[in-house]
């Protein structure tokens, strides 16, 4: 049965898409059989895989028009439902009021029921949640085993971090499994003394959830995401052509990998 984790942050710009996509990636690698749900309705994560959106479905139409998962696959391992524009929260709550199947359902459960046909079809469904708690997040939080908190080092994502807390807190009401996995330090500076400080002090209030390496400031990382390459892939590109300096969002985005895997006890596929 996969474990189901939201990747959410109520701010954006904090890399919930590039820590989706890049363990989701190296979960793959590794042999576990990953869905990747992209829940924005901007498609960033969609446009950040190597796949064409000609002639695809996407998760709104999979959702209200087929009725099932139907993903486009990135490697053997590795798949993903495309995001659409029609995910817009009014769209995507007046289409579930006129849905015979869901019209008469609590509308926050839609997903949890829609992901109840493949849960059992892949170790991994990592959902890139878009910045705000409206209808698609709460859906995301009532179908979720997990969430993941990426933030910046800054208070301002900080507050979006507490913010996140308080609605896991909230949804473990009518979802009792959801728990918060970790907290991500992203787009880190070690040289700034502000976000050095706001790492020790998410140390010292989140000490059981704060991922131990954070990600730092990387161009190739960015680069990574506007080319549409898989992080692995795009990590054995630069070694093929002997970039002169390591990949460090790649290595960092591995030790995360490797400590959610034992966050949750589990070893490589």
């Amino acid at each position: 049965m996969a474990k189901i984790i939201s990747i959410a942050n109520q701010k954006g710009g904090v890399g919930k898409t590039t820590t989706t996509t890049s363990i989701g990636s190296i979960l793959a690698s590794q042999g576990f059989k990953v869905l990747l749900l992209d829940l924005d309705d901007q498609n960033d994560l969609t446009l950040s895989l190597p796949i064409s959106l000609s002639g695809q479905t996407d998760l709104f139409k999979c959702i209200f028009e087929l009725g099932f998962a139907k993903g486009v696959k990135v490697n053997p391992n590795l798949v993903v439902i495309p995001g659409s524009p029609k995910l817009q929260p009014i769209n995507f709550s007046e289409r579930i009021k006129q849905h015979e199947a869901y019209e008469y359902e609590n509308p926050r459960f839609v997903l949890k029921k829609f992901l109840t046909q493949i849960k059992d079809k892949c170790d991994f469904i990592l959902m890139d949640c878009p910045p705000n708690e409206e209808l698609i997040v709460q859906n995301a939080f009532a179908a979720s085993d997990y969430v993941i908190i990426p933030t910046i080092p800054h208070s301002f994502s900080i507050n979006g971090v507490n913010a996140v807390l308080r609605l896991i807190q909230k949804f473990q009401k009518i979802n009792p499994e959801l728990e918060p996995l970790g907290i991500l330090i992203t787009i880190y500076d070690k040289r700034n003394n502000i976000d050095k400080g706001v790492y020790e002090l998410c140390l010292e209030q989140y000490p059981s959830l704060l991922f131990k390496t954070p990600i730092r400031i990387n161009s190739k990382l960015r680069e990574n995401s506007h080319l549409g390459i898989e992080i692995i892939e795009y990590a054995k590109q630069l070694a093929e052509n002997k970039y002169p300096s390591k990949f460090t969002g790649y290595e960092e985005f591995l030790a995360v990998t490797d400590e959610l895997i034992g966050r949750l006890k589990m070893s490589i596929a």
